[in-house]
């Protein structure tokens, strides 16, 4: 999330070149770009880790957490999906997303659930850097 002026936002979806099936050499031209986009925006505020439940942390996602970290970027994991898994196997995830340090927002497009909580994040974060 980048502020816009004037109290507005921007959200920009990054490419998740861990998913897509592209060659090598493509995916590290798309990590090299979004470095250098993330760390040459000072209006970045809020950075959102998305996660499938019904996987957890990917490697790339991993990466991405710890280089967030290491260049001070804010960050919020949402674990989206929530209404796939089973109540054991959801709160399996979550606990496994915990152990990495992090308070997974639990999310489902279907039910709803969590999109609220992650509005009041995002603009909770908007409005203390303004």
């Amino acid at each position: 999330m980048a502020t816009a002026g004037a109290g507005a936002c921007y959200f920009v979806d990054l490419p998740g070149y861990g998913y897509s099936k592209v060659s090598r050499s493509q995916a590290d031209a798309w990590k090299e770009l979004l470095e250098n986009y993330l760390l040459n925006r000072a209006a970045i505020q809020l950075a959102l880790v998305i996660l499938d439940a019904r996987r957890g942390w990917m490697p790339q996602d991993l990466e991405w957490k710890r280089w967030l970290e290491a260049h001070h970027r804010s960050y919020l994991v949402v674990a989206t999906k929530m209404d796939k898994p089973n109540q054991s196997d959801a709160q399996r995830t979550l606990a496994a997303i915990r152990k990495e340090n992090a308070e997974p927002l639990a999310c489902s497009a279907t039910t709803g659930r969590g999109v609220r909580e992650i509005w009041q994040a995002i603009t909770k974060t908007h409005h203390s850097r303004r």
